[in-house]
């Protein structure tokens, strides 16, 4: 395989349905914030970075509220594509997203913010929903969230913090060879 960043043409040979979905899908709706319900372990970091590669004049930031060692990689991993990684487990993180995310505003060009891991635990949710309630009325912002467990962030956050004005995606569905997280 070849080393990372992939081209866009590489990622429709190799991650085919996270391809089509962001090409088809994600890239052909109207939304503010969109949400992507997708398995667990079936491919939602690939998604973000296609959605970099498609969407390239645009500034992508991900965002997740866990922070653990394991997700060192992949985070080095986004970083190849020229988005901005941030974990928010803390309250001085958040502020430091929400700083460079408005620095971004101000260039004036299209911002989307990938959020991921929102379902991990009500502190984080808060401090999530901070940045998010600071940035909404940005009009240079959009919001995608990926989860496997939409209804906890429903539930959550969604419903708590943006009530109805957001767009549910129809649901990814992985390759035959999807195989989950039991080989984790």
């Amino acid at each position: 395989k070849m080393n990372h960043p992939w081209p866009i043409d590489y990622y429709g040979i190799q991650r085919p349905e996270q391809y089509d979905y962001c090409k088809n899908v994600i890239c052909k709706t109207d939304f503010k914030f969109g949400v992507v319900k997708a398995p667990v372990k079936s491919g939602k970091r690939s998604m973000v970075e296609i959605m970099a590669l498609l969407k390239s004049e645009a500034t992508h930031v991900f965002i997740s509220a866990l922070h653990r060692r394991a997700d060192l990689e992949q985070r080095k991993e986004l970083m190849k594509y020229n988005i901005k990684v941030h974990t928010i487990s803390t309250k001085k993180m958040a502020d430091f997203c929400l700083e460079e995310v408005l620095l971004l505003c101000e260039k004036n060009n299209q911002i989307y913010i990938h959020l991921d891991e929102l379902d991990y635990g009500c502190r984080y949710d808060q401090l999530l929903a901070g940045v998010y309630n600071k940035l909404r009325e940005k009009t240079n912002i959009k919001f995608i969230l990926y989860s496997a467990t939409v209804d906890i962030v429903n539930e959550r956050f969604l419903d708590v913090n943006i009530g109805k004005d957001y767009v549910t995606f129809p649901p990814f569905l992985p390759s035959s060879l999807y195989y989950g997280i039991k080989n984790y």
